[in-house]
């Protein structure tokens, strides 16, 4: 089976009464690569990753993994493995335990990398999962979910809680194990400049929405900065997909959401303005930013 995730008129709320977090979302996962669900806190991420894990049911609508519901199918439940920043265990439980529990839910879980990991993050096994500090408790799901190989390994905020050097280590033992072992991985994140450089595709989510879906490397020409005088983009962007402006002070500057091509290149080159291509961060970083625009030079206004 590919393990491809498709999801149709998702409609999900916490509660009876509560304001849908998604309202008619559509969006299909390709399987068997590292994906990024990106998007600001409280955007719906943790959210997203439990329906698709079967540990949510949708209010209406499907989730579905080759064409089976996480939810229900114990077949496709048990090639999930869902990892968050908190572990829902009795709080006495040691470590060693739970280790070894996991080798007995998960027919692919590696007891030998697993002990290694927690020689590497230095862990010890003998210590209850209740005595764990967050960023104790990230890493230790993390590699309980790493070492499960898992078919669909679920990875929400991995690096929650960890400093610099751990969250690096975590970014670069997940592609490492991915070469040696692939499978579809998803992480979520609101940092995409720290795991930018191990993702194959991205998933953007924003308002309740997918605003970008796919590869990391295309997502960069799908939008472009202008620069110039205030005149001059605002003349310039007057028929585009402005996703972002700022016309102040001390910078006079657009975000066109269109396809960076070298006739636009040119084009914007012969009217005076200034062009820039955007990183993957920023791309992210624009399109999920509430856009003050010239209303920012009014924070100073007497």
């Amino acid at each position: 089976m590919s393990n491809e995730i498709k999801i149709e008129n998702l409609k999900f709320g916490y509660g009876y009464k509560s304001k849908k977090i998604f309202n008619g979302l559509n969006v299909s996962i390709a399987p068997g690569q590292i994906v990024g669900i990106v998007g600001r806190n409280g955007e719906g991420k943790t959210t997203l990753m439990k329906l698709i894990a079967g540990k949510l049911s949708p209010d209406e609508g499907s989730v579905l993994i080759d064409d089976r519901d996480p939810a229900t199918d114990i077949e496709t439940a048990n090639k999930i493995i869902y990892a968050s920043s908190t572990y829902n265990t009795e709080s006495r439980s040691k470590l060693k335990d739970i280790l070894q529990y996991h080798k007995l839910m998960y027919k692919n879980f590696d007891i030998n990398f697993a002990n290694k990991l927690m020689d590497v993050f230095d862990i010890e096994q003998n210590k209850r999962i209740g005595r764990l500090s967050k960023g104790q408790t990230t890493i230790f799901n993390f590699i309980c979910a790493i070492a499960s190989r898992a078919e669909i390994t679920i990875l929400d905020e991995p690096v929650s809680g960890a400093d610099s050097v751990r969250r690096k280590q975590i970014y670069d033992i997940i592609l490492r194990d991915y070469i040696e072992y692939p499978r579809t991985i998803l992480i979520s994140s609101h940092l995409l400049s720290e795991m930018e450089n191990i993702l194959a595709n991205i998933c953007m989510i924003g308002a309740g929405q997918i605003l970008y879906n796919g590869d990391v490397d295309e997502m960069k020409h799908k939008a472009f900065k202008v620069k110039g005088t205030r005149q001059q983009v605002t003349e310039f962007v007057k028929d585009k997909k402005v996703i972002f402006k700022q016309l102040c002070e001390t910078n006079n500057m657009a975000v066109v959401e269109e396809d960076f091509s070298k006739a636009v290149m040119d084009d914007i080159k012969d009217k005076g303005l200034i062009a820039e291509r955007l990183s993957a961060e920023e791309f992210y970083m624009y399109r999920t930013t509430v856009n003050l625009g010239e209303d920012l030079e009014k924070l100073w206004e007497k």
